[in-house]
Order: structure tokens, then sequence, then C-alpha cells
């Protein structure tokens, strides 16, 4: 194997040792065939003076069976250079060249790369032709130039069995509409297609008119359409709207940062949530600056929509009171079937959030709620916690980056873990200012909560003392004062941020069990632990019971850890071994048995005797 030049210090030198013990780990797998290499993930700057093996690996891709899914991260081509990551072109080229041979991955994907012209496309011709398992395609967070848009459309047209597309551009070139629209042409070929996913990709109205008719087509299997910062104006968000009346398949709709569709477009498009063919469950209009009177239009067609179950309104400042309020109101509708409210980074002040715990009093759908970064305060989050007291359905609760909320408006948030009508499950309070009195405070509210599964504070720990706030979990999660108290101790919160390793053991017994084991063993590991003083309820138990107690301990399966335990209990215990005593309480009892019998017989003669 081809070595690495001369690092040029010792850190230089371990960094380079782990890159050859990683390439030469993963190279036995690929070359084997090994069937638990499934994934594979190729970081270029690995291969960094060695060429012979990039063409080596790449011949290795081509001839495997077993890998489903390649990644190439970090590769970076520019114009007039004939180096790529420290490798020439040509050894790039034939190793994309191998990679073309492969008939067994289903999901290609390139993230944060700098594809050039995209030659590599023309090079995969055969990969995408030949090979009947691929599926998918994603570009995550690459510069795709025109040129190299063209060649990924050109190898699209190829074949017609893709089923996911996803494609993200970084905003560094130009893409005109008429390339744009050529790739959605040929998108629209691939009948198995289920997912289409564009950002930075300006397909205009023409990309819009081809979706449209792809959409409408009775053949149509797509699902999921996820369109961000597309150059759509008003005509093309109209015409889309006409394939969207017409779809049944689509569950999964995206619209977000098309700032240029007015209120007519947006009308089109909220019109086709009325439809009886709308089938939509999850609709994202995120980063639109909608203006009330769209507003209006989506909360009509909210208040008349059963199928939608999550909407993405997320960072638009746009929308004053009165849009929310028909938001709000929309949501009460007893035919909205909405359960998941995204509204973070949005300004909401406190009289919109006190509209929104208003409603929540009532709300009876909705079960995930997002206000992350919306700029509330003491006042707002008070009115939500007392709301939420009295709510049955929310169970998850984003409040993550609300910096103007102090102390007072989170201690606020115990009165909702203790209400026994609380269904919260998920509380999300990172990147707050939260010190020890908080945590200590809705610690002491889990005592006797049974729904909260995850509670999260990370990135706060400076306000806070951890030995006392964790202290305080870990006698909420496992109160060892006595038996009965560590049964009743919380079973169920099973997730915690940044957590010391202790608390952390009794965190997973919560979530790997049920809540009757979970007590057992904590029971188990805290009053049976070798050493251990026998509680005086089983020194007093009778002793035809203690066996069942012994498989109560051991029920489940036995481990190291359980071994030591009933170890320590049984020597704890020696009266279950004291054969002796036994014997002698065993002749005791028949020695008694026959005095009482001599006893018996005297009294009868004496009776007898006096006849």
């Amino acid at each position: 194997m081809e070595q690495f030049n001369n690092p040029g210090n010792d850190e230089d030198a371990a960094d380079i040792n782990v890159q050859t013990n990683f390439l030469m780990q993963v190279r036995r797998q690929i070359e084997g065939n090994d069937p638990d290499l499934v994934k594979l993930e190729i970081y270029p700057h690995y291969y960094v003076g060695r060429g012979n093996d990039w063409e080596r690996d790449g011949k290795s891709i081509g001839e495997n069976t077993r890998i489903k899914e390649l990644i190439i991260s970090g590769l970076e081509i520019y114009p007039d250079f004939d180096v790529c990551n420290g490798m020439m072109k040509q050894d790039l080229e034939k190793f994309f060249s191998g990679v073309a041979h492969n008939r067994s991955i289903q999901k290609l994907s390139f993230c944060q790369c700098n594809l050039f012209d995209g030659e590599i496309f023309r090079i995969l011709v055969p990969f995408f032709k030949e090979n009947r398992n691929f599926e998918c395609l994603q570009m995550e967070g690459c510069d795709v130039s025109p040129e190299c848009l063209h060649l990924i459309t050109t190898a699209l047209a190829k074949f017609d069995s893709l089923k996911e597309i996803i494609i993200f551009r970084e905003f560094e070139s130009e893409i005109d509409e008429i390339r744009a629209g050529e790739l959605v042409r040929v998108l629209t070929g691939h009948s198995d297609l289920r997912k289409i996913s564009m950002v930075n990709v300006p397909i205009g109205r023409n990309g819009c008119a081809t979706l449209a008719t792809f959409l409408q087509n009775p053949k149509s299997k797509l699902a999921v359409l996820k369109l961000h910062y597309n150059n759509i104006e008003d005509e093309g968000a109209a015409v889309l709207a006409t394939g969207l009346s017409g779809n049944s398949t689509l569950n999964d709709l995206e619209i977000s940062k098309n700032e240029d569709i007015a209120e007519a477009g947006w009308r089109a498009i909220f019109s086709t949530l009325q439809s009886p063919n709308c089938a939509l469950e999850k609709l994202n209009l995120s980063r639109n600056k909608f203006e009330d009177e769209v507003i209006g239009s989506l909360a009509d067609a909210l208040t008349n929509n059963s199928s939608l179950r999550s909407v993405n309104l997320s960072d638009d400042h746009a929308i004053s009171m009165n849009g929310w309020g028909a938001i709000f109101s929309a949501l009460q509708s007893p035919v909205c079937a909405v359960e998941k409210l995204d509204l973070h980074y949005n300004s909401i002040n406190d009289e919109v959030a006190i509209s929104l715990a208003n409603d929540l009093t009532s709300n009876t759908a909705l079960k995930s709620l997002n206000l992350m970064g919306t700029g509330i305060n003491d006042e707002t989050v008070i009115f939500l916690a007392n709301a939420l007291a009295n709510n049955t359905r929310l169970m998850e609760l984003d409040l993550r980056s609300n910096d103007d909320v102090t102390v007072t408006g989170w201690q606020s948030f115990s009165t909702v873990l203790q209400s026994p009508t609380s269904a919260l499950e998920t509380l999300n309070l990172c990147l707050n200012s939260i010190n020890d009195a908080t945590m200590i405070s809705l610690a002491d509210s889990l005592a006797n909560n049974n729904k909260l599964k995850e509670l999260l504070t990370s990135s706060i720990m400076s306000n806070i003392n951890s030995n006392n706030c964790w202290a305080a979990f870990s006698r909420v999660v496992c109160n060892t004062s006595s038996i009965m108290d560590t049964y009743h101790s919380n079973h169920t919160l099973q997730k915690l941020s940044e957590v010391f390793e202790d608390l952390r053991s009794l965190l997973l017994i919560n979530r790997g069990n049920s809540k009757s084991a979970a007590a057992r063993l904590k029971i188990i590991k805290t009053h049976f632990r070798e050493g251990f003083t026998v509680h005086p309820f089983f020194v007093d138990m009778e002793l035809k019971v203690l066996p069942h107690a012994i498989a109560w301990m051991g029920r489940g399966g036995i481990s190291h850890e359980l071994n030591g335990h009933v170890y320590g209990f049984l020597r704890s215990m020696p009266s279950l071994f004291d054969v002796d005593r036994k014997i002698k309480k065993r002749e005791d009892a028949l020695l008694f048995d026959v005095d009482s019998l001599n006893r018996k017989r005297k009294m009868e003669d004496q009776a007898l005797g006096g006849c």
C-alpha cells in the first residue's frame, strides 16, 4: 500500500495513522464483500497522496454486491486545476469509472461537494443506466453549476426507475429556469418517483407546469414535494395548484422561501386544501412573509381540512395579531385535525401568546407545539403554563432560545408537571437562562409525574450547580430511603441533558423497561447490593414465601450484576441454610407432639376412672 507523505509533526503523524488504519479496515470489508457493510462514506481527504488506493477502492466498490448506500463527502473539484483534494483528476475519474460498475447501490449521496462541471456524472452513466437497484440521488449542500445540472439531467434521462431525488444547492452559481425546467421534465419520466426535494433550483413557471401535469397523472406515485427558494411567482403557483387539486397521492408539501408568490398565488394553492382529493398530512410554508390577507385564506382552508396533521409557519415575521388569531381560531374547528404546529423564529408578542394559551385550554387535537426563539417573556410563559396544566393532549413543547424568560417564568412549569391531566412527554428548554433553583423545582415536580419522558436543558450549564440539581433528579428517579420509596419513584423520565453517570444509568433503566420492571431493577440495585443489611421486611417473612421473593429478584434473566445482588441477599440470610437449626426445630416440634399426646391420654384415663 502506498504510504502518505512524511508528516510535519507528531500530531499529523497520529492523524495519518488513524486514516491509514481506517482505510485498511474499510478496504478489507469492501474487497471481502462484507455483508455488514451496507453503508459506505468516502472522505477524499483521506486519500491525499494515495492515487493508487483511490483507483483500487473505486474498482472494489464496483465489484461489491453488498453496499446499499454510497456517500461522497467534501469532494472539491475546481476549474483549471489538475489536483482535487490532493489527488490528480485522472485518479478521481478512475475511481468513479470503477464505481460505475456497481449494481447493488440503492442510494448515492454527495455531501458538501463542489462538483464543478459535473463530469463525474458522465462517467457514472453506466451506473445509472444498468443498476436496477438504484433508487435515490441526493446532493446535500453542494455547489451545482449549470453544466453540472445539465449532466445530472442527461444521466437521469438514461433510466426511469428513480424513486427519490434531493438537490440542495449552495448559493454559488446561477442556474437559468430552462435548465432547471429540463430537469423537472426528465424527472416526470420516472413513474415510480415518490419524493422530489429541490432547494435553490429555480424551476419557475415552466417547471411548475410540468410538475402540475405529473401530479395530475393517475399513475403518479409522488408522495413528497419540497420546493424551497425556486423562483416561483403567482402564475407558477396558480399552475401548480391545478395539479395539486387533482392529486390524491401527495401527503407532504413544502413551498418555503418563495417570497415572490403573492396573494393570488397563495389563494390558489390554499384552495386545494379544501379539495375532496386532498390527502396532504404535512404542509411547510416557512419563510414566506405572509400578509394577513394570505393568512386569512390559509385559516379558512384549515377550518375545512381534515387531512392535515402538521403545519409549519416558522420564521415569518410579517404575520400580525389578526393573522395569528385567525390561525388559532382555525385550529379550534371540529374539522381541523392539525396535531403539530411549528412557529419557531416568529415574533410573538404578549397578545398573540396569550391568545394561543387561551386556545390551548380547550384544544383537543394539538400534540406538538414549537415556540423556539419567539421572544416570549415571563407573563406569556405563565399564561402558557396555566393553560397546559388543564390540557390533556399536548405531548411535545419546544421553548428553546427564549432569553427574555427569567427564573420566574420557567418555575411556573412546575405546575404543569405536577398536574395529573398534563400529557407532556417532551419539554425542551435548551439555550435558556435556567438556574439551580429552577432545575430543583422542576425535579421536585416530577415526583408524581408519570408522563414526561424527556426534559432537555443543555447549553445552560454555566447557570447550574450540577451536583445540587442532578442530586435532586436522582432522588426523584430513585428514592433510596426505603424499598417502598424506591418503588414509588419516577419510572417514566428517560432523558435529561448532560447528566452524571449514576443518574444516566437510572434513566436507561426507565428507558429500557416497563414501569414495574424498572421499579424492580432499582430496588435490587439499591437495596440488594453486596454487603447490604437485609430489610426487616424479609427477616420476618415466612420461609415458604422467600423463594417467591428470590424469584422476583431474578425475573427477566440473570446477569453478572444480578447474580451479585442475589448472592448478597442469600449471604445476609444464613437462616436459609442453617441445617442444624432446622433439624433441631423439627425435633422440638416432634417432642412437643409426643408430650401433647401423653397428656391427652392421661386426661382420658382419669376421666374413665371417675366413671
